[in-house]
């Protein structure tokens, strides 16, 4: 499996929309930083044909150290989700 970079990425994006590299540059940085935005905001971010990003919250968990036998607890967590729609998986099966 290969790995493209985010200047590749932007080349090919400016290329397809024909545009500048540099305005390629500017629409993927306000784009990702939109995306983060949302997650800070806890908002569910959607993209038809892609996939979906949300916030998820994880509750503590109770847990006991094995070299003390000390019942301890981790903190609560926020972590982001993807899901691939079901045009994209299909695609890549």
């Amino acid at each position: 499996m290969s790995k493209i970079c985010k200047d590749a990425l932007t080349r090919i994006l400016a290329k397809k929309l024909g545009c500048s590299h540099k305005q390629a540059i500017r629409f993927f940085n306000q784009f990702i930083e939109t995306l983060k935005e949302c997650m800070e905001k806890e908002i569910d971010v959607a993209v038809r044909n892609f996939g979906s990003f949300e916030v998820r919250k994880y509750n503590r968990k109770k847990f006991r150290n094995p070299k003390t036998g000390e019942i301890c607890f981790s903190p609560a967590k926020k972590k982001i989700h993807f899901k691939a729609s079901k045009f994209l998986k299909k695609v890549y099966k």
